[in-house]
């Protein structure tokens, strides 16, 4: 997907959002605003929004001096999703379809964003997905494909949502899968930190992407991850960044997502707020 003008104000949104939250303030925020401005006004509209989500949070990090300005907020969600963790395997256990619950369970943790408008209550969104039918559905064709399929590949999204990751990739039970997750910190994107600390290494082969896009860019992919990824038979791509970056690649991918706004919404033919595998 290309980049909207109406992603704009939503990514400088973010920022201010990231300000209020972290200890950016005064001369700093006001010389990280200026330096988006600027790419903004300079940047090639025609890339992909992981390009420019990239690019931007390089330069917040450079202005601001924090490695990794969400962290914090990180670790706190990845906290309070382990606590909610034996809950919701529950919920799969006692579940007449244990895939599509621990799917749907999948898909609501992808509300864990700290974007702007992005208001986090994952168990109201988490009751939601689950008693309301996906707007697109191609569940079935999935557990059909990974049953048969030799390499996995599952390219995760958030912190804090990977534990919904986790339990997904403990219904599905294949023996051959990597997860894979950002070389370095980029927004509250998962890093490999975050999938030791939640135990994703007990499911899965933890990879990164080699790259800190908060989505997929293949050309800034490392050879390793990009090894996986052409012989992986089945590919689980979680979140708005991954479907931004991925969404034109001829490959089997499935791409796992609750559309945030309204750009990414009407491209898929659906409302916002709503649950999609496609």
């Amino acid at each position: 997907m290309k980049i909207f003008y109406e992603c704009i104000p939503c990514i400088l949104n973010s920022f201010l959002h990231l300000a209020e939250k972290t200890n950016i303030g005064g001369n700093r925020k006001e010389q990280i605003f200026r330096n988006l401005l600027i790419y903004l006004s300079q940047m090639d509209y025609s890339q992909s929004p992981p390009v420019m989500g990239k690019k931007m949070q390089k330069i917040i990090r450079e202005f601001s001096g924090i490695a990794d300005p969400y962290y914090e907020l990180k670790k706190e969600s990845n906290l309070k999703m382990l606590e909610i963790y034996n809950k919701f395997k529950c919920k799969i256990l006692s579940s007449s379809d244990q895939f599509l619950t621990a799917l749907k369970l999948a898909i609501a943790g992808n509300i864990i964003d700290f974007g702007p408008n992005h208001k986090i209550d994952i168990e109201q969104t988490i009751d939601r997905i689950l008693s309301e039918p996906l707007a697109i559905d191609h569940s079935e064709k999935l557990k059909e494909d990974i049953a048969k399929a030799n390499s996995v590949l599952y390219i995760g999204d958030n912190a804090g949502e990977i534990v919904m990751d986790k339990l997904l990739l403990e219904t599905i039970a294949h023996p051959n899968v990597y997860f894979a997750v950002r070389e370095s910190a980029v927004l509250n994107d998962a890093t490999k930190e975050d999938a030791e600390f939640v135990k994703m290494q007990n499911v899965a082969k933890v990879i990164t992407t080699g790259d800190n896009a908060p989505g997929i860019i293949i050309k800034d992919v490392s050879d390793d991850f990009m090894k996986v990824y052409q012989n992986a038979d089945v590919i689980i791509s979680k979140g708005q960044g991954n479907f931004e970056g991925l969404s034109q690649e001829e490959k089997n991918i499935y791409f796992l997502l609750i559309a945030k706004c309204n750009i990414i919404a009407n491209h898929l033919g659906i409302s916002k707020g709503q649950a999609v595998v496609l």
